[in-house]
């Protein structure tokens, strides 16, 4: 498994992913380094899919959230799947009541289920 690391805005190369350990206070100008990091690390790999990893977040908001489907819109526009994994119970509660459309994300309670459709995607199981 090749890992490559991007410390500041917490990115990783595992395999043909990208994970991204998304955090509580990245904020608008956090949001369009990684952005900016992760379209970089798509135009010049060979990546797959990027995994953003919630499991850190207790909050997310209406704003916060659009923030990510435009990313997901980004990766999808470069090649790749974005999968949102490990989204507490209260912000799936508070997503899902709010009626927020998950537009091109797919979502997964863990990094196992998030590989194992990546591996379905590409025919690997």
């Amino acid at each position: 498994m090749t890992m490559q690391l991007n410390n500041d805005l917490g990115i990783a190369d595992v395999a043909d992913c990208i994970v991204v350990s998304m955090r509580p206070d990245l904020g608008d100008d956090g949001m369009q380094m990684l952005m900016q990091a992760l379209s970089q690390r798509l135009v010049h790999g060979r990546h797959h899919a990027v995994l953003l990893d919630f499991s850190g977040v207790m909050l997310l908001d209406h704003h916060e959230f659009r923030q990510v489907r435009k990313l997901a819109e980004v990766c999808r526009l470069l090649g790749a799947i974005c999968l949102l994994v490990g989204l507490n119970a209260g912000i799936a509660a508070f997503l899902a009541l709010a009626e927020a459309q998950p537009g091109p994300l797919r979502c997964f309670i863990d990094m196992d289920d998030a590989f194992a459709h990546v591996r379905r995607l590409k025919g690997g199981e």
